[in-house]
Protein backbone atom coordinates (compact mmCIF):
# COMPACT_ATOMS: atom_id res chain seq x y z
CA UNK A 1 0.00 0.00 0.00
CA UNK A 2 1.25 3.39 -0.86
CA UNK A 3 -0.14 6.53 0.19
CA UNK A 4 0.27 10.20 -0.35
CA UNK A 5 -0.84 13.14 -0.31
CA UNK A 6 -1.30 16.48 -2.28
CA UNK A 7 -3.05 20.27 -1.30
CA UNK A 8 -6.88 19.08 -1.11
CA UNK A 9 -6.33 14.70 -0.62
CA UNK A 10 -5.05 11.91 0.07
CA UNK A 11 -4.04 9.27 -2.86
CA UNK A 12 -4.23 5.51 -1.64
CA UNK A 13 -2.83 2.63 -3.86
CA UNK A 14 -3.67 -1.06 -2.33
CA UNK A 15 -1.86 -2.31 -5.30
CA UNK A 16 1.25 -1.42 -6.43
CA UNK A 17 1.60 -3.04 -9.49
CA UNK A 18 -1.64 -0.87 -11.14
CA UNK A 19 -0.99 2.55 -10.66
CA UNK A 20 -3.62 3.95 -12.36
CA UNK A 21 -6.33 2.51 -9.69
CA UNK A 22 -6.35 4.16 -6.49
CA UNK A 23 -8.31 5.87 -4.44
CA UNK A 24 -8.96 9.13 -3.32
CA UNK A 25 -10.37 10.91 0.06
CA UNK A 26 -10.88 14.39 0.23
CA UNK A 27 -8.58 15.96 3.69
CA UNK A 28 -7.26 18.51 4.81
CA UNK A 29 -4.28 19.11 7.02
CA UNK A 30 -0.73 17.10 6.59
CA UNK A 31 -0.60 13.29 7.01
CA UNK A 32 2.33 12.27 9.37
CA UNK A 33 1.46 8.42 10.23
CA UNK A 34 0.02 5.54 9.00
CA UNK A 35 -0.99 3.48 12.06
CA UNK A 36 -2.72 -0.37 12.14
CA UNK A 37 -4.22 -1.71 15.22
CA UNK A 38 -5.65 -5.83 15.38
CA UNK A 39 -8.75 -4.69 13.51
CA UNK A 40 -8.34 -1.43 11.79
CA UNK A 41 -5.53 0.50 10.02
CA UNK A 42 -6.22 4.43 9.23
CA UNK A 43 -4.30 7.58 8.61
CA UNK A 44 -3.45 10.06 10.75
CA UNK A 45 -3.75 13.67 9.95
CA UNK A 46 -3.40 16.85 11.32
CA UNK A 47 -5.69 19.81 10.64
CA UNK A 48 -4.16 22.59 13.54
CA UNK A 49 -4.84 21.40 16.40
CA UNK A 50 -7.10 18.36 15.75
CA UNK A 51 -6.45 14.93 14.74
CA UNK A 52 -8.50 12.59 12.03
CA UNK A 53 -8.50 9.27 11.49
CA UNK A 54 -9.02 8.47 7.82
CA UNK A 55 -9.95 4.81 8.05
CA UNK A 56 -8.15 2.50 5.24
CA UNK A 57 -10.17 -0.79 3.33
CA UNK A 58 -9.06 -3.57 5.40
CA UNK A 59 -10.11 -6.21 2.89
CA UNK A 60 -8.08 -4.33 0.36
CA UNK A 61 -5.01 -4.44 3.13
CA UNK A 62 -5.46 -8.09 3.68
CA UNK A 63 -5.67 -8.72 0.42
CA UNK A 64 -1.68 -6.91 -0.22
CA UNK A 65 -0.73 -9.08 2.97
CA UNK A 66 -1.92 -12.33 1.60
CA UNK A 67 -0.18 -12.01 -2.08
CA UNK A 68 2.94 -11.18 -0.18
CA UNK A 69 2.59 -14.02 2.14
CA UNK A 70 2.11 -16.15 -0.60
CA UNK A 71 -1.56 -17.32 1.04
CA UNK A 72 -3.18 -17.54 -2.47
CA UNK A 73 -6.37 -19.21 -0.76
CA UNK A 74 -6.35 -16.45 1.80
CA UNK A 75 -6.59 -13.64 -1.09
CA UNK A 76 -8.81 -15.51 -3.22
CA UNK A 77 -11.40 -15.84 -0.28
CA UNK A 78 -11.29 -12.09 0.23
CA UNK A 79 -11.82 -11.09 -3.42
CA UNK A 80 -14.55 -13.92 -2.80
CA UNK A 81 -16.39 -12.14 -0.27
CA UNK A 82 -15.48 -8.27 -0.71
CA UNK A 83 -17.38 -5.64 -2.93
CA UNK A 84 -14.31 -3.67 -4.30
CA UNK A 85 -15.32 -1.60 -6.86
CA UNK A 86 -12.92 -1.07 -9.67
CA UNK A 87 -9.75 -2.63 -9.37
CA UNK A 88 -11.44 -6.29 -8.50
CA UNK A 89 -10.17 -7.39 -12.19
CA UNK A 90 -6.86 -6.48 -11.94
CA UNK A 91 -6.71 -8.05 -7.99
CA UNK A 92 -8.09 -11.31 -9.52
CA UNK A 93 -4.95 -11.04 -12.27
CA UNK A 94 -2.72 -10.30 -9.71
CA UNK A 95 -4.04 -13.50 -7.74
CA UNK A 96 -3.92 -15.40 -11.23
CA UNK A 97 -0.59 -14.49 -11.90
CA UNK A 98 0.72 -15.37 -8.51
CA UNK A 99 -1.32 -18.85 -8.64
CA UNK A 100 0.49 -19.66 -11.80
CA UNK A 101 3.92 -18.72 -10.79
CA UNK A 102 3.28 -21.20 -7.44
CA UNK A 103 1.59 -23.84 -9.37
CA UNK A 104 -1.42 -23.77 -7.57
CA UNK A 105 -3.54 -24.56 -10.46
CA UNK A 106 -6.99 -24.78 -8.72
CA UNK A 107 -6.87 -20.95 -7.72
CA UNK A 108 -5.21 -20.07 -10.89
CA UNK A 109 -8.47 -21.72 -12.93
CA UNK A 110 -10.67 -19.41 -10.52
CA UNK A 111 -8.72 -16.43 -10.93
CA UNK A 112 -8.24 -16.23 -14.54
CA UNK A 113 -12.46 -17.20 -14.80
CA UNK A 114 -13.40 -13.96 -12.18
CA UNK A 115 -10.89 -12.41 -13.96
CA UNK A 116 -12.21 -12.77 -17.98
CA UNK A 117 -9.86 -15.05 -19.09
CA UNK A 118 -11.71 -17.81 -19.76
CA UNK A 119 -9.10 -19.60 -22.02
CA UNK A 120 -6.69 -20.24 -19.00
CA UNK A 121 -9.79 -21.02 -16.86
CA UNK A 122 -10.33 -24.23 -18.58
Amino acid sequence: MIVAQNKMSLCVWYNVDHPGEFTEVETRGLAFDVVRSQKETFILVQDGNIVHQIPLDASRIEFGTAILDGDHLRAMLYLEVSEFKGEKASMWKQLARDAIESKELKIAERACYAAGDIARSV
